[in-house]
């Protein structure tokens, strides 16, 4: 990977302001090194001094197109704050290629991991310079870290844990993992019993 240091501002960057908005400030001037990954569309922005790391599109891809195919490079039985969950029964792996370990929360993605193809799909247009991001609980039930969302969206959701603390209503909206779904099913039923 070859590195390089940019200093840019958002006005700059010629790319809506909420691209930088998931869980980085990105914002107003800022200092950051561009990571060239092994795929061509895509580029790792590494914000200076701090370290945090978001991956940006170097080309457009279309609502519904498959951004880029994935894989595990481990498997792992308890989550961590770099797994993505892929079974309900406590499977979560780490990403290969491991730049997709870049790819931020937004509470308004424009991505979706998709574990029945393991395509990462677009569910919105990205431009060239737009940031990549999921929704954590697509994938995640409960997660290792929970944070607050800084993503700027009129629908964020402050803290992301994970779906098991999101009301059913809530997630109607977003592409969900089968996993989630069936676990969301499980917890109407044992909401069911409890009445």
């Amino acid at each position: 990977m070859s590195v390089q240091t940019r200093a840019k501002t958002s006005e700059s960057l010629n790319v809506p302001q909420f691209s930088y908005m998931a869980t980085n400030p990105f914002l107003e001037t800022i200092s950051f090194a561009v990571i060239e990954v092994e795929d061509p569309r895509f580029e790792i922005h590494e914000l200076q001094p701090d370290g945090h790391r978001a991956l940006f599109a170097k080309t457009n891809f279309r609502m519904g197109e498959a951004v880029h195919s994935f894989g595990a490079s481990q498997t792992m039985t308890q989550p961590d704050r770099y797994t993505v969950q892929t079974a309900a029964a406590e499977r979560h792996i780490i990403l290969d290629p491991e730049f997709l370990l870049y790819i931020n929360h937004h509470c308004r993605p424009n991505c979706f991991f998709d574990l029945r193809t393991m395509q990462l799909r677009a569910v919105a247009p990205i431009h060239q310079g737009d940031e990549l991001t999921f929704f954590y609980p697509s994938t995640e039930w409960a997660m290792s870290e929970a944070f607050q969302c800084h993503c700027g969206s009129a629908h964020c959701h402050g803290r992301i844990q994970g779906a098991a603390y999101l009301d059913d209503e809530t997630l109607k909206s977003y592409d969900l993992s089968d996993h989630i779904k069936d676990l969301l099913w499980l917890r109407k039923l044992e909401a069911r019993k409890i009445s």
